[in-house]
Protein backbone atom coordinates (compact mmCIF):
# COMPACT_ATOMS: atom_id res chain seq x y z
CA UNK A 1 0.00 0.00 0.00
CA UNK A 2 2.87 2.56 0.95
CA UNK A 3 4.34 2.86 -2.58
CA UNK A 4 0.67 3.24 -4.52
CA UNK A 5 -0.47 5.71 -1.61
CA UNK A 6 2.40 7.51 -2.17
CA UNK A 7 2.38 8.09 -5.77
CA UNK A 8 -1.46 8.57 -5.83
CA UNK A 9 -1.32 11.23 -3.16
CA UNK A 10 1.62 13.14 -4.35
CA UNK A 11 0.23 13.17 -8.11
CA UNK A 12 -3.02 13.92 -7.62
CA UNK A 13 -1.85 16.89 -5.33
CA UNK A 14 1.31 18.32 -7.23
CA UNK A 15 0.79 21.90 -5.78
CA UNK A 16 1.28 20.10 -2.03
CA UNK A 17 3.71 17.77 -2.75
CA UNK A 18 7.48 18.37 -4.95
CA UNK A 19 9.12 15.13 -3.73
CA UNK A 20 7.24 11.87 -4.33
CA UNK A 21 8.76 8.28 -4.08
CA UNK A 22 7.01 5.24 -5.08
CA UNK A 23 8.83 2.16 -3.83
CA UNK A 24 7.44 -1.16 -5.47
CA UNK A 25 3.97 0.46 -6.25
CA UNK A 26 1.07 -1.14 -7.46
CA UNK A 27 1.28 1.24 -9.83
CA UNK A 28 -1.26 -1.14 -12.52
CA UNK A 29 -4.22 0.70 -12.64
CA UNK A 30 -2.68 4.95 -12.11
CA UNK A 31 -2.28 5.69 -15.56
CA UNK A 32 -6.46 5.63 -15.82
CA UNK A 33 -6.89 7.46 -12.44
CA UNK A 34 -9.55 9.97 -13.41
CA UNK A 35 -7.66 12.56 -10.47
CA UNK A 36 -4.49 12.05 -12.58
CA UNK A 37 -6.23 13.03 -16.33
CA UNK A 38 -5.21 16.17 -16.35
CA UNK A 39 -1.40 15.48 -15.06
CA UNK A 40 1.15 17.10 -17.41
CA UNK A 41 5.02 18.23 -16.99
CA UNK A 42 3.55 21.74 -18.03
CA UNK A 43 1.34 22.02 -14.90
CA UNK A 44 3.27 19.26 -12.56
CA UNK A 45 5.54 21.21 -9.76
CA UNK A 46 7.28 18.17 -9.00
CA UNK A 47 11.11 18.14 -8.35
CA UNK A 48 11.72 14.79 -7.81
CA UNK A 49 9.40 11.84 -8.72
CA UNK A 50 11.15 8.95 -8.10
CA UNK A 51 9.84 5.38 -9.19
CA UNK A 52 11.88 2.08 -7.82
CA UNK A 53 10.88 -0.96 -8.07
CA UNK A 54 12.86 -4.75 -8.10
CA UNK A 55 13.51 -6.61 -10.78
CA UNK A 56 12.04 -9.84 -9.59
CA UNK A 57 9.03 -7.94 -8.53
CA UNK A 58 5.81 -8.96 -9.65
CA UNK A 59 5.06 -5.35 -9.85
CA UNK A 60 8.16 -4.66 -12.16
CA UNK A 61 5.22 -4.60 -15.04
CA UNK A 62 2.83 -2.36 -13.83
CA UNK A 63 5.67 -0.07 -12.81
CA UNK A 64 7.19 0.08 -16.61
CA UNK A 65 3.72 0.93 -17.73
CA UNK A 66 2.85 3.77 -15.24
CA UNK A 67 6.58 5.10 -16.11
CA UNK A 68 5.76 4.71 -19.78
CA UNK A 69 2.33 6.29 -19.40
CA UNK A 70 4.13 9.19 -16.84
CA UNK A 71 6.35 9.67 -20.00
CA UNK A 72 3.78 9.85 -22.61
CA UNK A 73 2.08 13.09 -19.73
CA UNK A 74 6.13 14.58 -19.90
CA UNK A 75 6.15 14.16 -16.42
CA UNK A 76 10.14 14.40 -14.97
CA UNK A 77 11.10 11.13 -13.18
CA UNK A 78 13.95 9.42 -12.13
CA UNK A 79 13.87 5.24 -12.79
CA UNK A 80 15.42 3.21 -10.63
CA UNK A 81 15.30 -0.91 -11.76
CA UNK A 82 17.38 -2.87 -8.98
CA UNK A 83 17.78 -6.61 -8.62
CA UNK A 84 15.39 -8.34 -6.13
CA UNK A 85 11.97 -8.93 -5.27
CA UNK A 86 8.97 -7.39 -3.33
CA UNK A 87 11.26 -7.45 0.00
CA UNK A 88 12.67 -4.81 2.32
CA UNK A 89 16.00 -4.89 0.91
CA UNK A 90 14.96 -3.45 -2.32
CA UNK A 91 13.84 -0.52 -0.39
CA UNK A 92 16.16 0.13 1.94
CA UNK A 93 19.08 0.40 -1.16
CA UNK A 94 16.61 2.73 -2.76
CA UNK A 95 15.63 4.68 0.13
CA UNK A 96 19.43 5.29 0.93
CA UNK A 97 19.97 6.74 -2.84
CA UNK A 98 16.29 8.50 -2.26
CA UNK A 99 16.71 10.20 1.21
CA UNK A 100 19.59 12.43 0.25
CA UNK A 101 17.83 14.09 -2.91
CA UNK A 102 14.83 15.40 -0.63
CA UNK A 103 14.24 18.65 0.28
CA UNK A 104 16.75 20.16 -1.86
CA UNK A 105 16.89 23.38 -3.84
CA UNK A 106 16.07 23.55 -7.89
Amino acid sequence: MGGLESLTIGLTHTDQFAWVGGFSSAAGNLGKDQRLVNLSGKTADLRLLWIACGTADDLISPNRNFIAWLRFKNISLTVIETPGMHTWTVWRDNLVHFAPLLFQPN
